[in-house]
């Protein structure tokens, strides 16, 4: 379970879990819980068969797909303790923890914590941490840390922000033993169209391999 658990919460979860969520005082306990909202990412072409478009359609998926996760508490309610709320989901001797605390701010602190033993390969976990991150109070930007499985280091990071216009970016950057190895950005206009951009970390500095672009939601991407 492993790479594929770590995998799974890293392109499943970080951009599913920031929440933007009714203000009231910062002393007051809200009594709304924050709900797992996910951003969308507008989409290439799914039928085009170039191998543009094909890159570019899978990137985009990979963020797209991350929504899926917040089904796992589809109907659930969180208990809440003053400005802390859990969600909570066991598969088997595993369970899995979704925390989020109201911060002065008004925006969220989150904590994603695996807790028993995985059942696939016998990796027992003890209340670990797997990500945790922040959002801000209306949602429109956070960040997430992802940690190597069972472990305080590193694997990669995800921010995400709302410019005013509209536009919506997300940047996922990839960590080798602590150095940074791979981004991919994608950036959602506010008319629809898109553009992703995948680059190495070398010398210092970002190359970019590969970057695409669409005019419209569901159009053929272009690269270049």
């Amino acid at each position: 379970m492993k790479k594929a658990m770590l995998l799974f919460l890293s392109l499943v979860f970080i951009l599913g879990v920031f929440a933007g969520c009714e203000k009231k005082t910062p002393t007051e306990p809200d009594a709304t819980a924050p709900t797992i909202p996910a951003p969308q990412f507008s989409s290439p072409s799914a039928t085009d068969t170039s191998q543009c478009n094909q890159m570019a359609y899978i990137y985009v998926q990979m963020a797209n797909s991350m929504s899926l996760y917040g089904t796992i508490f589809t109907g659930q309610t969180p208990q809440q303790n003053g400005d802390t709320w859990t969600w909570q989901f066991t598969q088997g001797t595993l369970t899995m923890r979704v925390v989020a605390t109201k911060q002065s701010s008004g925006g969220y602190q989150w904590q994603v914590i695996l807790n028993g033993t995985d059942s696939q390969d016998g990796t027992t976990y003890n209340n670990w941490v797997a990500l945790q991150g922040t959002s801000s109070a209306d949602g429109k930007s956070g960040s997430w840390t992802i940690y190597e499985d069972n472990s305080t280091v590193t694997a990669a990071q995800f921010l995400w922000e709302t410019s005013s216009a509209g536009v919506l970016t997300g940047t996922f950057t990839v960590y080798e033993q602590g150095v940074q190895s791979y981004r991919v950005v994608v950036v959602r206009n506010a008319n629809g169209s898109g553009t992703v951009t995948h680059s190495i970390f070398s010398s210092g500095q970002w190359m970019t391999q590969f970057t695409a672009n669409w005019a419209a939601q569901g159009a053929v991407a272009q690269c270049g």
